[in-house]
């Protein structure tokens, strides 16, 4: 069989194959990111709005330095957290007069959750890491499996001292939010509330029953997962 690769020279044009689609995927992210830059930049300033006092309030509750810019947004249907440099929560403009205090604070809490934990950058490496195993549809799996479990420890996280109370205004929320879910294409450079329906099951039952050993044990899978799938799908 080495003998027959050898002779065809089919190993150099797997490798070539695999380089071209890698170029391909990274030049369209990088495109799809520089769009949504640009016309993130388009949507509604909410820096002199109650969003903005809200935000003020949330940064200040979870010790938050970083500058974040408020915008609303026609063209998603959740609201997400962008940008590694510069930070920015992206608001479905929709929402930005159908919400009140509460859910906007609850709202805030979870994109500013995802600053402290840096997801927005993890979901960018995911997103390198994804143009390298391009061909590779078990990383695809593995990588929406790591994004819903991003979202489960950002809720976990952040309504660890909630009351029951709290929990359940924050599940409202979710579900409220969920109504527009998947009208729209999402931001894959974003950490936001998540879109799959599945995924939000699993949230509410972990918010609800305080279940960090089995999310803790998730995070563990897919962590022991990705160092074995990566290098052996590679080579």
């Amino acid at each position: 069989f080495y003998d027959i690769i050898r002779q065809t020279n089919i190993s150099n044009q797997i490798v070539n194959v695999w380089l071209i689609g890698m170029i391909l995927y990274f030049a369209y992210e990088m495109l799809y990111y520089i769009y949504t830059i640009k016309t993130m930049k388009r949507g509604i300033s909410l820096s002199e709005t109650i969003w903005q006092r809200v935000l003020n309030e949330v940064q200040k509750e979870l010790n938050i330095n970083k500058e974040i810019s408020l915008y609303g947004k026609i063209s998603i249907a959740q609201p997400c957290t962008i940008g590694i440099l510069k930070h920015y929560i992206l608001i479905p403009s929709l929402l930005v007069n159908q919400l009140n205090e509460t859910e906007m604070k609850a709202i805030l809490r979870h994109e500013c959750m995802h600053m402290k934990r840096n997801d927005v950058p993890l979901k960018a490496v995911m997103q390198v890491l994804s143009c390298l195993n391009w061909f590779n549809p078990l990383f695809s799996i593995l990588r929406n499996s790591l994004y819903d479990w991003i979202e489960v420890g950002c809720d976990e996280e952040l309504t660890e001292k909630f009351t029951k109370e709290e929990k359940k205004t924050y599940i409202k929320v979710l579900l409220k939010l969920m109504e527009e879910k998947q009208k729209m294409k999402g931001f894959k450079f974003a950490a936001g509330f998540g879109e799959r329906k599945s995924t939000l099951n699993r949230r509410i039952k972990y918010i609800m029953n305080n279940n960090n050993k089995r999310n803790n044990l998730g995070k563990v899978v897919v962590t022991a997962f990705l160092l074995f799938t990566v290098p052996v799908s590679s080579v």
